[in-house]
């Protein structure tokens, strides 16, 4: 079977994704295509080349050959968010298929969209669209980290350090933490602004987030109620890895984090602080609730079962036939 991924870029969460699903499926019967419309990074296009996966960038430039390789698949994944690029794309005639979107963001999208494909599917249950195939990379090698001796007590945090995810008191959070020798390490592009104090790291972009996660104490993953994340796979990175997660009690991290069985959910940035200290001064209760976020990650974050679900999917989708479609 011929499966067409077409994805706006590969960078974050949705390059994790779709390495995990097509590194795990190359295993398997089927032939993998991938289409980035923007540019790739090298990173992800050195993955490529290595698994040997047929990849195109800078799609959204050449019609003709993507319209070529949307013809030619048994079925197209497009690896759906509100993503100018994929307006772009679908705003004109595209050929006869069997087409899938894929919703990797949450927020509220117009029934037309919701139409346009045979089949739209969200990646997590919250964002309530109906049918879902929870999304995950490959978490192997997080498994595998082991805590690294270091100095203090080191409270981490990976992901999009920017206010339109982050908790917007994230900052002011941090600096009620008053426990000795306390840390804070910040991975990932910033966006947020400069804070001068000795006790925070921004590390900016990393290739590797595993050194960190291996000398992190806690994860400390406090963000905003109403932001647009998912499956949370830095979440999932961080508890494969056992680092034990502080996260607010919002949608998407309840479904990941149970309150005092693999990590903490916090009502408020006060209880988030509270927490914090709670787990410092409660050593014993981290490393049970360690062991717990590892057995947890297995479990919800597993490339095996998602690769099951499109499986059934595909079967599903090659019964239809190619049909077209107006523009959206």
């Amino acid at each position: 079977m011929n499966i067409l991924h077409i994805t706006p870029h590969m960078g974050l969460g949705v390059g994790t994704v779709i390495m995990g699903w097509i590194g795990a499926a190359n295993k398997g019967r089927d032939e993998h295509i991938l289409l980035c419309l923007d540019y790739i990074n090298d990173k992800a296009r050195e993955w490529c080349v290595n698994n040997d996966v047929p990849l195109g960038w800078n799609h959204i430039q050449h019609t003709e050959g993507t319209n070529f390789h949307i013809g030619n698949a048994d079925i197209v994944v497009v690896h759906y968010w509100d993503h100018p690029m994929l307006a772009e794309l679908f705003s004109k005639p595209v050929p006869d298929c069997r087409l899938v979107f894929w919703a990797h963001k949450k927020y509220d999208i117009p029934q037309s969209v919701l139409a346009y494909p045979d089949l739209f599917l969200d990646v997590s249950p919250i964002q309530g669209h109906g049918r879902h195939i929870w999304s995950t990379g490959d978490m192997t090698r997080f498994f595998e980290i082991k805590p690294k001796k270091h100095k203090g007590f080191n409270i981490g945090y990976v992901g999009t350090v920017d206010w339109k995810k982050l908790h917007p008191n994230f900052i002011e959070m941090c600096m009620s933490i008053n426990i000795p020798g306390v840390h804070f390490t910040i991975v990932g592009e910033n966006n947020t602004g400069e804070v001068s104090d000795e006790k925070f790291t921004f590390t900016g972009k990393v290739d590797d987030v595993a050194p960190y996660l291996a000398e992190f104490d806690l994860f400390g993953y406090p963000l905003r109620p109403d932001h647009y994340g998912t499956c949370e796979q830095v979440l999932g990175e961080a508890m494969a890895a056992g680092v034990v997660p502080v996260v607010m009690d919002n949608q998407a991290e309840k479904l990941i984090v149970e309150h005092g069985i693999n990590g903490l959910t916090s009502m408020n940035e006060y209880d988030y602080v509270d927490n914090i200290k709670f787990l410092y001064d409660n050593r014993k209760l981290r490393k049970e609730l360690s062991v717990a976020a590892r057995e947890s990650a297995r479990r919800i974050y597993s490339t095996e079962t998602m690769i099951s679900e499109w499986d059934k999917v595909s079967e599903e989708m090659m019964l239809k036939p190619k049909t077209s479609r107006g523009i959206l």
